[in-house]
């Protein structure tokens, strides 16, 4: 079986990188042909290096950290132009795995898709895991893509441009796709994830496969970014509801530089954001409001984050164990969306129990006071003060920033500075979404 599935992923990657600069329109027309066995299926999609990757963009352009004249020379040229928010960044000749990995994540699973509708048998063992993990995939991919080539939902019109992006839901590599705007985008979001949520399983051997409890932990990051508090709540119950552990950080060893353990009771779903070297280098600087932001006592401090030699401080708390940067779905997360959704619905008693619960376990033992607010702006603001402590270096700050951006109270400027210039990101810039890579763009026109 695995020699099978190594010969189908050579044959699926030899069709992906020929003509890879124009991979959604490469050649031939016709759908890759796979044997319609769920094992083999779900095989592909246990392809981690593939499936469980999230976009990067989002750590590198947002303000959770600095880099130097140092470091900033061993940036690619639309790394820097990101970086420092150039209304250009890819160049004409750039190939962008950002733009390329959740398409090529979107291509694999249509062909799954299309053989698992082959298969007669649909009560055989695991066709649900593939069918709703398929789903669930594809889903996260047009998510992220959505998060950093479209505008936010709701806000088109505050935009100068009419954005969209290929809607690729048929495994035919075909040489115009067509092209769809945010909402249309969104709609096949939530589609696919009704049926990830129909079929996936409630648990399921290995957290990079998605179960029940990620379909509603992804369903709740989903409606927070497009501002649908009660879905978002509704759904962060959801998956609390099959697992809600926490850490306790007075349990870790902070002499490690990693001192989360992979796989940790914390974790729903796997994934690791894009891997660059701006995510791991030590001229990453953590920004030194993020970091004074935290207060005495508070664990996350030493358990985040590594003081170097040289005085530079860089984010070493992963919850992938290592140095990759961790994006997947956690208790933690979810508890703080729970806990920001009820108190903009105003049960801020309620939201304020979930954020205590959290904290609880993040501050030395005996030392943290449970939060008594009862004002509902004070409240939220306490929560989306926590919610930037506790998910750093996740990629989804630059979510964040966009909508909350569009309430004045939220709204932040970015501001950097390099080589003796400052550069500035307004809130709600239309650099805020990024435009299709030249090399690409091309082919639809």
């Amino acid at each position: 079986m695995k020699k099978t599935t190594y010969i189908i992923l050579t044959i699926l990657l030899a069709h992906l990188l020929v003509g890879c600069e124009d991979f959604l329109d490469a050649k031939p027309t016709k759908a890759i042909v796979l044997p319609n066995s769920v094992d083999v299926l779900q095989n592909l999609l246990d392809n981690n290096g593939n499936f469980n990757q999230d976009l990067s963009l989002g750590l590198l352009a947002a303000n959770e950290f600095h880099t130097n004249e140092s470091g900033i020379q061993t940036y690619e040229p639309w790394e820097r132009n990101s970086y420092l928010w150039q209304e250009e960044p890819f160049g004409q000749d750039e190939q962008i795995f950002e733009w390329y990995i959740p398409y090529k994540q979107i291509f694999y699973v249509n062909n799954i898709l299309s053989e698992l509708d082959k298969i007669e048998d649909k009560n055989q063992t695991g066709y649900d895991q593939v069918k709703g993990a398929a789903h669930f995939f594809r889903a996260n991919a047009y998510f992220n893509l959505a998060q950093f080539f479209l505008p936010p939902l709701g806000s088109v019109e505050d935009y100068a441009n009419p954005y969209q992006i290929p809607l690729k839901i048929s495994p035919l590599l075909t040489f115009s796709p067509e092209m769809a705007d945010v909402a249309e985008i969104y709609q096949l979001i939530f589609a696919d994830m009704a049926i990830a949520i129909e079929h996936l399983p409630e648990n399921t051997d290995y957290p990079s496969r998605p179960n029940r409890a990620a379909a509603h932990g992804l369903l709740s990051r989903i409606y927070l970014a497009v501002e649908d508090y009660g879905k978002a709540m509704e759904h962060a119950g959801s998956a609390l509801d099959y697992q809600n552990e926490l850490m306790d950080f007075n349990q870790l060893d902070s002499s490690l530089v990693y001192a989360i353990p992979n796989f940790n009771p914390e974790v729903i779903f796997f994934s690791v954001l894009t891997g660059y070297p701006f995510t791991y280098a030590q001229t990453s600087i953590v920004d030194s409001l993020l970091y004074n932001s935290y207060q005495e006592h508070d664990l996350r401090k030493s358990i985040f984050y590594t003081t170097r030699t040289n005085g530079n401080i860089n984010f070493t708390g992963n919850y992938s164990g290592n140095s990759y940067s961790f994006s997947g779905i956690t208790v933690n997360e979810l508890l703080l969306i729970s806990a920001e959704c009820k108190i903009r619905l105003g049960n801020v008693a309620q939201g304020m129990d979930d954020l205590n619960r959290l904290l609880v376990k993040r501050y030395e033992e005996g030392y943290f006071e449970p939060l008594d607010i009862i004002d509902q702006e004070e409240a939220l603001r306490e929560v989306l003060s926590e919610r930037k402590k506790e998910l750093a270096f996740r990629g989804l700050r630059w979510s964040d920033l966009r909508r909350l951006n569009k309430d004045p109270r939220f709204e932040e400027t970015l501001i950097r500075k390099l080589d003796g210039q400052t550069y500035t990101l307004q809130p709600n810039s239309d650099r805020y979404v990024f435009p299709i890579p030249p090399v690409e763009l091309a082919f639809y026109k």
